[in-house]
């Protein structure tokens, strides 16, 4: 990484007025040697660089006949682009991790701070079963980051924020006997690891009890002093051995790349050099090695390293190693033009145009109607569209709330209602209305205690819902009333609303359906749903805590858009509906002092620039849609 000796010669370029117009462009951009877009030859060969630009600490998994890379980005956003590839040389950016990594003073660039050189580092990116990890660590917040998805191109990233700054990390994913480690290497110097853990939501965290220690003190290799300590882990399992690729730099020679080795992962380490030696650029070489990355292979069995070699004001271009293996060591390679690892890909490139896009059609933006006698047909074509979508009002689909509400993928998404009053529920396929599975809930000690979804930020005052949910029960009475219930606010045992009843027959499956509207004054700071046996003071255990089935639980949020007003409550007529503080901030609608209709709403509590009223503008804009905001 480097950070001090390169923050300061940043610091230095970012004096000039030139430079903030310049800062813009320092998104990976390449501009080959040759005048290329593609390192690619065309031949079967390539010619290293790989990328003529600068995209530093690359990371490279392969899934499947695609590569994906990551690198550093620093304070720009987006933030950690994922690039594809199929034959590790011809690159595109097909998503990125983040639009904003914190909403901190110097990433917003508030009260007079800033985070040039910062922001995040040396990302991570690994694959394991059927999701995609990104994880980086960032001195600017001192915190670590943790981002998954299923779908790596087009998908939602969830985010998990981990307390400390762990210095260019690496996550391991390790198969054991007892089941999959998560482990987290990282250090300057030296390597520590930690380990990790994913509960059913996603949500990455250190592991109570986990692995915490140094496993290897000191992690350069040979002796002397070090402008730049190891570093910039990168860890793998390979046949059952482990596998560690670092960074380092000797006082008065080049950045080198090692490898340490060893059949446990605590202890046994030994350390190999890989790599001592740079490439001819545009016949400069400015002393620079080769260095910093992994290793990945090819659907073939081949093996590569990709690295990145510093080359002056253009930053650090990624590099392609060859890698062979021997006793179990692997051994690197390079060369100035080198055969292609895998053919057949078109060329690519990670950007073409300076408008950071890779020569997909796009449509313009349109700020009026005149804009049509500026812009092409295919402008006018757009906005005609936009215009047919405003001609008329139209219903937004129904919303699904609950999440696996046919317990197809087991309990996820349930937990038990029972605040001391155990209940227990399991998955069957004994008995159900539809589908493989049901829900069977038993051993209740309370009517209340039953299966239970969190619909906390799904649903707002006033909105309209439609709830179903089959139940079957078979002792107890020859008829016995069920709710499906809301509960509202943090106080267990008060706001409480059954939003939908029904008396069911024993040993039927019954059918539990209503409308129901989301009170105005409820408390949405916490929102549960929960199915029970309608309350009584005394508890019968035969006829009121009878066990249950349960299956296709549904809570559909049915909303009306008119295109014409996408914001509901603009006037706040209605009060506060449909709107919420953002960032802590408390709303208060207030009468007779509207800029119309005599109301408007007062902000308090602010504590950010960001706090203020915000509404769920979710499903209702389409790209490239011309709308007018007025406040």
């Amino acid at each position: 990484m480097e950070r001090r000796k390169w923050k300061s010669s940043f610091r230095r370029f970012m004096r000039s007025a030139a430079a903030i117009v310049l800062a813009a462009c320092m998104l990976p951009v390449p501009v080959q040697a040759a005048g290329s877009t593609s390192s690619d030859n065309g031949d079967g060969t390539f010619t290293n660089p790989v990328i003529y630009s600068d995209v530093p600490d690359l990371d490279v998994i392969r899934v499947e006949d695609n590569y994906y890379m990551v690198s550093t980005t620093m304070h720009l956003s987006p933030g950690m682009p994922i690039m594809k590839s199929k034959d590790l040389v011809n690159w595109e950016i097909v998503n990125y991790c983040y639009d904003i990594l914190d909403d901190s003073d110097e990433l917003s660039l508030r009260n007079g701070k800033e985070a040039y050189g910062d922001g995040t580092w040396a990302a991570s990116i690994k694959y394991h079963d059927g999701k995609f990890y990104v994880s980086a660590s960032s001195k600017t917040t001192e915190k670590t980051y943790v981002f998954s998805t299923t779908d790596i191109e087009n998908g939602v990233w969830k985010k998990s924020v981990l307390d400390g700054y762990n210095h260019d990390l690496s996550l391991l994913f390790d198969d054991q006997e007892d089941g999959t480690h998560i482990y987290m290497f990282t250090g300057s110097g030296s390597v520590h690891v930690r380990e990790l853990q994913e509960d059913a939501e996603g949500n990455v965290t250190y592991k109570d009890g986990g692995l915490d220690r140094t496993i290897i003190e000191n992690a350069n290799y040979g002796a002397g002093s070090m402008i730049v300590r190891a570093e910039g882990a990168h860890a793998y399992k390979i046949n059952d051995k482990y596998y560690i690729f670092m960074i380092q730099w000797p006082d008065g020679g080049k950045r080198q790349e090692i490898c340490w080795r060893s059949d446990s992962l605590t202890e046994g380490w030994e350390c190999k050099l890989m790599l001592d030696t740079g490439i001819e650029v545009d016949g400069q070489m400015d002393g620079a090695g080769v260095a910093q990355g992994g290793i990945v292979d090819t659907p073939d069995g081949d093996w590569y390293a990709p690295l990145f070699q510093d080359h002056g004001a253009v930053g650090r271009i990624p590099m392609l190693a060859k890698v062979t293996w021997k006793d179990d060591w692997p051994v690197f390679s390079i060369a100035p033009t080198m055969d292609m690892p895998v053919s057949g890909q078109d060329e690519k490139s990670i950007v073409v145009s300076d408008e950071f896009y890779n020569g997909e059609e796009k449509a313009p933006y349109l700020n009026s109607e005149a804009d049509i006698a500026a812009n092409t047909e295919a402008a006018a074509s757009v906005l005609s569209a936009q215009t047919a979508v405003a001609a008329a009002p139209t219903a937004r689909e129904p919303k699904e709330l609950i999440e696996n509400g046919g317990f197809e993928n087991g309990t996820d998404g349930w937990e038990l209602r029972t605040f001391n009053k155990p209940a227990n529920m399991k998955v069957t396929s004994d008995d159900k209305a539809s589908g493989g599975s049901s829900l069977f809930v038993y051993d209740k000690k309370d009517t209340t205690s039953g299966p239970m979804q969190n619909l906390t930020g799904k649903v707002q005052q006033g909105q309209k819902l439609h709830i179903s949910a089959k139940v079957k029960y078979e002792t107890g009475p020859d008829t016995r009333a069920f709710n499906v219930t809301m509960q509202y606010g943090t106080n267990n045992f008060a706001g409480t609303s059954p939003a939908a009843s029904a008396t069911l027959t024993k040993g039927e499956w019954g059918t539990i359906e209503a409308d129901y509207t989301v009170p105005s004054d409820a408390d949405l700071s916490r929102v549960l749903v929960f199915v029970e046996t309608t309350w009584t003071s005394a508890q019968d255990p035969e006829k009121d805590l009878m066990d249950f089935y349960l299956d296709d639980v549904s809570i559909l949020a049915e909303e009306y858009v008119d295109p014409d007003e996408i914001i509901i409550n603009g006037g706040f007529d209605d009060g506060t509906k449909y709107w919420v503080g953002n960032e802590g901030a408390a709303l208060e609608a207030v009468a007779d002092d509207g800029a119309s209709n005599n109301t408007s709403v007062k902000i308090t509590d602010r504590t950010k620039t960001a706090s203020g009223p915000r509404q769920d503008l979710t499903d209702k804009l389409k790209r490239g849609q011309l709308v007018q905001v007025s406040a």
